[in-house]
């Protein structure tokens, strides 16, 4: 993880940290469960349906910005949502 794109996450840990500590504050219940590209640099969070895999959130190696894929077993969504500072 670049810590000069991401200060807030580098001093969590981890993205992974950075949300729990974020859905802490906010007094969300959220479970995150390991990522597919490595703890520091992408999460997921736990669906509450069964049929659903976990939201994937990934961050960016060459810019700041944050990607999201959702879906069903057997279908996939994926969206990215370039952010700057």
């Amino acid at each position: 993880m670049n810590s000069d794109l991401y200060p807030d996450l580098a001093a969590a840990g981890s993205l992974a940290a950075a949300l729990d500590q974020v859905a802490a504050d906010l007094g969300v219940d959220l479970v995150t469960v390991p990522g597919d590209w490595g703890p520091a640099v992408s999460a997921g969070i736990a669906a509450l349906v069964p049929e659903r895999r976990p939201l994937s959130v990934h961050i960016g190696a060459e810019r700041r910005w944050f990607g999201v894929s959702v879906g069903a077993r057997g279908s996939n969504s994926s969206r990215s949502n370039p952010r700057s500072r």
